[in-house]
């Protein structure tokens, strides 16, 4: 959809199980020429960019495997 988005882990270095890892997405927005994080408040716009950063999370680590 042309926007950038953020995946964020914890960094306490827990959590290596991707079933188990919380994620947080933010959204980059743009705000008086200053790019700004914000939380996705659409619930269909975060479903569909958490599936994407897992299929892309997932991919990597069967690539690692």
């Amino acid at each position: 959809n042309g926007c950038s988005y953020l995946a964020v882990i914890p960094a306490d270095g827990e959590g290596n199980d991707l079933a188990d890892m919380q994620v947080s997405i933010l959204k980059s927005v743009e705000e008086d020429g200053d790019s700004v994080l914000c939380a996705i408040e659409d619930d269909a716009e975060l479903e569909a960019v958490n599936d994407l950063i897992m299929e892309q999370l997932y991919a990597q680590q069967e690539n690692e495997d």
